[in-house]
């Protein structure tokens, strides 16, 4: 039998190395921009471990690229401006990306092979390797961008002209529009962080302002209709933004420079069921979400149930319309028989996992 890709060896090894369950273990990534750190905690047992004890530049943002099997972060502020990855146990760390201002914001579409990050007030896009690089758009002050890859769609909060914007674009830079406006002043407030929810209809940012120190997280509709308040102000700032979809949740990062504290809170959707996650002695900025595939979790919920049948004949059928569907998913999880692909062997297998708990 041939072996699994090296992606999802990648994966297995890091959940080992973190004595977490291959079956069912999803992690927290951030970065420390003060200590120059990448670090995660399992979900499970939030037992907190450094990836990366000394980052090139203080790091900003982070995202994950699960079928590369890497993590990608930008540095800024005193130190080189990077973009850089590295494996996702923090070995192999290249720099693919060197620049002349900041850089702050990324995100990953690992179907297309490409990287997106700003430059304070420029988007860019390259290859995964940080070749064929292209500027798809400039103005203002950009926080933080997202992929909606659904709809085929580019997010970002932006200030600019006395005015936070949540707006969007194509994956290509054109059609950019402005969804939302007004949020906070665009100088000393304004929106930070970015998700998108395609299938629930939602667009969710953070808002934080630099004089009160206080923070909130709103959502609205995907045309920028409809604006609420989904966690109410606080006086702690939101700094960065995720949605955990499969879970349905958020999670953002909250600061207080004043007192050097930092901590990373989750809610439902929806805003109920605020908690704090028990880590100490953390000073969070980006976060990103690290899921451990499944065998046989076809739609990435972190379990193999009767919601997988679909999802896996849909990849076995039309790889391309499941790619689609569940753009962060690796089709080689219905691989159940080990052979690095996925073809009809794995049809019988996949039945005794579900079925008899026979699985890999």
């Amino acid at each position: 039998m041939g072996s699994p890709s090296l992606a999802r060896r990648l994966l297995i090894a890091a959940a080992l190395a973190a004595g977490a369950s291959v079956s069912n273990a999803d992690w927290i990534l951030w970065t420390e921009f003060n200590a120059r750190t990448v670090k995660q905690a399992d979900l499970n047992t939030f037992v907190v471990q450094t990836l990366i004890a000394r980052t090139a530049g203080p790091p900003v943002r982070i995202a994950i690229d699960p079928l590369g099997g890497k993590m990608y972060w930008t540095t800024a502020g005193v130190g080189p401006n990077l973009l850089q990855r590295a494996n996702l146990d923090g070995t192999g760390i290249e720099t693919i990306i060197t620049a002349v201002f900041p850089v702050l914001g990324v995100a990953i579409d690992a179907q297309a092979g490409h990287v997106y990050w700003n430059e304070t007030n420029s988007i860019r896009r390259a290859n995964l390797d940080g070749t064929n690089v292209r500027i798809l758009g400039t103005g203002g002050l950009i926080q933080d961008m997202t992929l909606d890859l659904v709809n085929q769609k580019l997010y970002l909060t932006r200030w600019v002209g006395g005015s936070g914007r949540v707006e969007r674009s194509n994956l290509d830079g054109t059609a950019r529009e402005t969804l939302v406006s007004g949020i906070g002043n665009g100088s000393l407030s304004g929106p930070v962080g970015i998700g998108v929810d395609a299938a629930g209809g939602k667009v969710y940012w953070g808002y934080f302002d630099f004089l009160s120190g206080q923070g909130k997280v709103q959502r609205a509709n995907l045309d920028g209709t409809n604006i609420e308040n989904v966690v109410p102000l606080t006086s702690d700032g939101v700094d960065a933004l995720i949605l955990d979809l499969p879970n349905h949740k958020i999670y953002w990062t909250i600061l207080d420079f004043n007192v050097k504290f930092g901590a990373i809170q989750r809610a439902d959707l929806d805003g109920s069921n605020i908690e704090q996650l028990p880590l100490t002695g953390i000073f969070p900025g980006g976060i990103a979400i690290l899921r451990v595939p499944c065998p046989g979790d076809m739609n990435c919920d972190g379990r193999l149930d009767g919601a997988d049948i679909d999802p896996f004949f849909l990849a076995l059928g039309d790889p391309a319309a499941y790619l689609l569907q569940f753009p962060t998913c690796d089709p080689l999880n219905g691989d159940m028989n080990g052979d690095g692909r996925l073809d009809g062997g794995d049809i019988d297998p996949f039945f005794a996992c579900l079925g008899g708990g026979q699985c890999p």
